[in-house]
Protein backbone atom coordinates (compact mmCIF):
# COMPACT_ATOMS: atom_id res chain seq x y z
CA UNK A 1 0.00 0.00 0.00
CA UNK A 2 0.99 3.60 -0.58
CA UNK A 3 1.20 5.80 2.51
CA UNK A 4 -1.62 8.41 2.63
CA UNK A 5 0.78 11.24 1.86
CA UNK A 6 1.91 9.52 -1.36
CA UNK A 7 -1.28 10.02 -3.38
CA UNK A 8 0.34 12.17 -6.08
CA UNK A 9 3.24 9.70 -6.32
CA UNK A 10 0.71 6.89 -6.82
CA UNK A 11 -1.18 8.62 -9.63
CA UNK A 12 1.75 9.67 -11.84
CA UNK A 13 1.65 8.23 -15.40
CA UNK A 14 -0.75 5.36 -14.60
CA UNK A 15 -2.26 4.45 -11.26
CA UNK A 16 0.27 2.54 -9.13
CA UNK A 17 2.96 2.61 -11.86
CA UNK A 18 5.42 3.83 -9.24
CA UNK A 19 4.77 0.89 -6.91
CA UNK A 20 8.08 -0.85 -7.82
CA UNK A 21 9.86 2.17 -6.36
CA UNK A 22 8.13 1.42 -3.06
CA UNK A 23 9.24 -2.21 -2.85
CA UNK A 24 12.46 -1.69 -0.84
CA UNK A 25 10.46 0.11 1.85
CA UNK A 26 7.44 -2.21 1.67
CA UNK A 27 9.35 -5.52 1.73
CA UNK A 28 11.61 -4.80 4.67
CA UNK A 29 12.52 -8.44 5.31
CA UNK A 30 13.09 -9.44 1.68
CA UNK A 31 16.62 -9.35 0.28
CA UNK A 32 15.93 -9.44 -3.47
CA UNK A 33 12.99 -9.39 -5.88
CA UNK A 34 12.21 -9.42 -9.58
CA UNK A 35 9.53 -6.97 -10.72
CA UNK A 36 7.71 -7.85 -13.97
CA UNK A 37 5.01 -5.80 -15.72
CA UNK A 38 1.74 -7.66 -16.31
CA UNK A 39 1.89 -7.16 -20.10
CA UNK A 40 4.70 -9.67 -20.55
CA UNK A 41 5.04 -13.21 -21.92
CA UNK A 42 7.82 -15.56 -20.85
CA UNK A 43 9.43 -17.57 -23.64
CA UNK A 44 12.10 -18.91 -21.28
CA UNK A 45 11.87 -20.44 -17.77
CA UNK A 46 11.19 -17.56 -15.33
CA UNK A 47 13.55 -18.94 -12.71
CA UNK A 48 16.51 -18.32 -15.01
CA UNK A 49 16.18 -14.54 -14.79
CA UNK A 50 16.91 -14.92 -11.07
CA UNK A 51 20.36 -16.25 -11.99
CA UNK A 52 21.22 -12.78 -13.33
CA UNK A 53 21.67 -11.67 -9.71
CA UNK A 54 24.83 -13.80 -9.68
CA UNK A 55 26.32 -11.41 -12.26
CA UNK A 56 25.93 -8.32 -10.06
CA UNK A 57 29.16 -6.87 -8.71
CA UNK A 58 29.48 -5.73 -5.09
CA UNK A 59 27.81 -2.36 -5.80
CA UNK A 60 25.12 -3.06 -8.39
CA UNK A 61 21.67 -2.83 -6.85
CA UNK A 62 19.24 -3.17 -9.76
CA UNK A 63 19.14 -4.65 -13.25
CA UNK A 64 17.32 -3.05 -16.20
CA UNK A 65 17.38 -3.52 -19.98
CA UNK A 66 17.96 -0.75 -22.47
CA UNK A 67 14.86 0.73 -24.03
CA UNK A 68 14.63 0.40 -27.80
CA UNK A 69 13.72 3.91 -28.93
CA UNK A 70 15.13 7.42 -28.67
CA UNK A 71 14.07 7.90 -25.09
CA UNK A 72 16.66 10.61 -24.55
CA UNK A 73 14.89 12.93 -26.99
CA UNK A 74 11.76 12.90 -24.83
CA UNK A 75 13.65 13.58 -21.62
CA UNK A 76 15.90 16.25 -23.12
CA UNK A 77 12.81 18.08 -24.32
CA UNK A 78 11.69 18.23 -20.69
CA UNK A 79 15.22 18.98 -19.38
CA UNK A 80 15.34 15.70 -17.47
CA UNK A 81 18.66 13.77 -17.22
CA UNK A 82 18.92 10.27 -18.71
CA UNK A 83 21.69 7.63 -18.93
CA UNK A 84 22.21 7.42 -22.69
CA UNK A 85 20.19 7.77 -25.86
CA UNK A 86 17.83 4.87 -25.25
CA UNK A 87 17.61 4.97 -21.48
CA UNK A 88 16.31 1.92 -19.60
CA UNK A 89 12.89 0.26 -19.57
CA UNK A 90 11.25 -0.32 -16.19
CA UNK A 91 9.02 -3.24 -17.23
CA UNK A 92 11.45 -5.92 -16.04
CA UNK A 93 13.62 -5.05 -13.05
CA UNK A 94 15.92 -7.07 -10.82
CA UNK A 95 16.14 -5.44 -7.39
CA UNK A 96 18.61 -6.10 -4.60
CA UNK A 97 16.32 -4.62 -1.99
CA UNK A 98 18.91 -4.76 0.78
CA UNK A 99 21.33 -2.57 -1.18
CA UNK A 100 18.57 -0.22 -2.32
CA UNK A 101 17.38 0.27 1.26
CA UNK A 102 20.90 1.21 2.32
CA UNK A 103 21.30 3.93 -0.32
CA UNK A 104 22.62 7.13 1.34
CA UNK A 105 20.11 9.87 2.05
CA UNK A 106 17.28 7.74 3.40
CA UNK A 107 17.21 4.79 1.01
CA UNK A 108 16.06 4.27 -2.56
CA UNK A 109 12.35 4.87 -1.97
CA UNK A 110 12.92 8.15 -0.14
CA UNK A 111 15.37 9.41 -2.79
CA UNK A 112 13.09 8.51 -5.71
CA UNK A 113 10.22 10.36 -4.04
CA UNK A 114 12.50 13.38 -3.82
CA UNK A 115 13.23 13.07 -7.57
CA UNK A 116 9.49 12.91 -8.21
CA UNK A 117 8.93 16.15 -6.32
CA UNK A 118 11.85 17.82 -8.11
CA UNK A 119 10.82 16.83 -11.64
CA UNK A 120 7.05 16.54 -11.24
CA UNK A 121 5.36 17.98 -14.31
CA UNK A 122 8.25 16.96 -16.58
CA UNK A 123 7.95 13.18 -16.25
CA UNK A 124 6.36 11.58 -19.32
CA UNK A 125 6.77 7.95 -18.31
CA UNK A 126 6.41 8.13 -14.55
CA UNK A 127 8.43 5.50 -12.72
CA UNK A 128 10.62 4.86 -15.75
CA UNK A 129 11.69 8.51 -15.90
CA UNK A 130 12.46 8.50 -12.19
CA UNK A 131 14.55 5.33 -12.52
CA UNK A 132 16.48 6.76 -15.46
CA UNK A 133 17.24 9.94 -13.53
CA UNK A 134 18.32 7.94 -10.48
CA UNK A 135 20.69 5.71 -12.44
CA UNK A 136 22.00 8.64 -14.46
CA UNK A 137 23.10 10.06 -11.13
CA UNK A 138 24.27 6.68 -9.76
CA UNK A 139 25.47 4.60 -12.74
CA UNK A 140 27.64 2.29 -10.65
CA UNK A 141 24.49 0.87 -9.02
CA UNK A 142 22.96 -0.35 -12.29
CA UNK A 143 23.50 -3.76 -13.86
CA UNK A 144 22.58 -3.77 -17.55
CA UNK A 145 20.24 -6.69 -18.13
CA UNK A 146 20.31 -8.22 -21.61
CA UNK A 147 17.59 -6.89 -23.92
CA UNK A 148 16.39 -10.45 -24.60
CA UNK A 149 14.79 -10.28 -21.14
CA UNK A 150 12.64 -7.31 -22.18
CA UNK A 151 11.93 -7.55 -25.91
CA UNK A 152 9.53 -4.68 -26.56
CA UNK A 153 8.15 -3.35 -29.85
CA UNK A 154 10.75 -0.58 -29.90
CA UNK A 155 13.34 -3.28 -30.55
CA UNK A 156 11.90 -3.94 -34.00
CA UNK A 157 9.35 -1.34 -35.06
CA UNK A 158 11.81 0.50 -37.31
CA UNK A 159 12.05 -2.61 -39.47
CA UNK A 160 15.43 -3.48 -37.95
CA UNK A 161 16.12 -5.57 -34.88
CA UNK A 162 18.07 -3.56 -32.30
CA UNK A 163 18.53 -6.40 -29.79
CA UNK A 164 21.56 -8.47 -30.78
CA UNK A 165 21.02 -10.94 -27.93
CA UNK A 166 17.53 -11.76 -29.23
CA UNK A 167 18.91 -12.19 -32.75
CA UNK A 168 21.41 -14.75 -31.42
CA UNK A 169 19.38 -16.62 -28.84
CA UNK A 170 15.75 -15.53 -29.25
CA UNK A 171 13.72 -13.35 -26.90
CA UNK A 172 13.29 -14.60 -23.33
CA UNK A 173 10.51 -12.17 -22.36
CA UNK A 174 8.19 -10.41 -24.80
CA UNK A 175 6.98 -7.08 -23.41
CA UNK A 176 3.75 -5.67 -24.83
CA UNK A 177 4.47 -2.14 -23.60
CA UNK A 178 2.51 0.72 -25.10
CA UNK A 179 -0.39 -1.61 -25.88
CA UNK A 180 1.71 -3.58 -28.38
CA UNK A 181 -0.36 -6.74 -27.97
CA UNK A 182 -3.30 -4.73 -29.37
CA UNK A 183 -1.62 -2.13 -31.59
CA UNK A 184 1.39 -3.86 -33.18
CA UNK A 185 0.15 -6.67 -35.40
CA UNK A 186 3.31 -8.76 -35.03
CA UNK A 187 2.94 -8.69 -31.25
CA UNK A 188 -0.80 -9.28 -31.60
CA UNK A 189 -0.13 -12.50 -33.50
CA UNK A 190 2.29 -13.77 -30.85
CA UNK A 191 -0.20 -12.90 -28.11
CA UNK A 192 -3.02 -14.56 -30.06
CA UNK A 193 -1.05 -17.79 -30.37
CA UNK A 194 -0.59 -17.84 -26.61
CA UNK A 195 -4.31 -17.24 -26.06
CA UNK A 196 -5.12 -20.23 -28.26
CA UNK A 197 -2.54 -22.49 -26.65
CA UNK A 198 -3.78 -25.00 -24.06
CA UNK A 199 -1.46 -25.51 -21.11
CA UNK A 200 -0.29 -29.09 -20.85
CA UNK A 201 -0.24 -29.70 -24.59
CA UNK A 202 3.12 -30.01 -26.39
CA UNK A 203 5.18 -26.80 -26.63
CA UNK A 204 5.63 -27.57 -30.32
CA UNK A 205 1.93 -26.79 -30.75
CA UNK A 206 2.56 -23.26 -29.51
CA UNK A 207 5.68 -22.85 -31.67
CA UNK A 208 3.70 -23.92 -34.73
CA UNK A 209 0.86 -21.51 -33.92
CA UNK A 210 3.29 -18.59 -33.63
CA UNK A 211 5.02 -19.56 -36.88
CA UNK A 212 1.73 -19.88 -38.77
CA UNK A 213 0.34 -16.60 -37.47
CA UNK A 214 3.52 -14.67 -38.27
CA UNK A 215 3.76 -16.24 -41.74
CA UNK A 216 0.17 -15.22 -42.49
CA UNK A 217 0.79 -11.69 -41.25
CA UNK A 218 3.96 -11.41 -43.32
CA UNK A 219 2.16 -12.58 -46.45
CA UNK A 220 -0.57 -9.97 -46.00
CA UNK A 221 1.59 -7.04 -44.87
CA UNK A 222 5.27 -7.76 -45.65
CA UNK A 223 6.41 -4.16 -45.07
CA UNK A 224 4.68 -3.54 -41.75
CA UNK A 225 6.90 -2.67 -38.79
CA UNK A 226 8.40 -5.66 -36.97
CA UNK A 227 7.30 -8.29 -39.48
CA UNK A 228 9.83 -6.86 -41.97
CA UNK A 229 12.69 -8.37 -39.97
CA UNK A 230 13.94 -11.55 -41.65
CA UNK A 231 14.49 -13.47 -38.43
CA UNK A 232 11.47 -12.22 -36.46
CA UNK A 233 9.99 -15.73 -36.32
CA UNK A 234 13.27 -17.02 -34.85
CA UNK A 235 13.26 -14.27 -32.22
CA UNK A 236 9.79 -15.27 -30.99
CA UNK A 237 10.20 -19.06 -31.15
CA UNK A 238 13.87 -19.97 -30.53
CA UNK A 239 13.64 -20.20 -26.75
CA UNK A 240 10.38 -22.16 -26.89
CA UNK A 241 11.84 -24.58 -29.42
CA UNK A 242 14.48 -25.60 -26.87
CA UNK A 243 11.69 -27.24 -24.86
CA UNK A 244 9.93 -29.15 -27.63
CA UNK A 245 9.94 -32.94 -27.65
Amino acid sequence: RYPPESDAFRKIFKSCATFPLMLPAQLQHVDSAVYIDTDTIFLHPPEDIWKEFDNFNHEESAGLSRDGFNYLAFLNEASVPSPGVTGFNSGVMLMNLTRLRSFPGGGFTYVTKHLFRKYNGKLRFGDQDILNIFFFQNPRLLYELGCEWNYARHMCYSGRNSCLEAAKHGASIVHGSGGAFRRNQTYTEVFGAWEEYELGTPIQTLVTKIQERLARHKALAPKRLCIKIDDIEYIFTKQLSLYTD
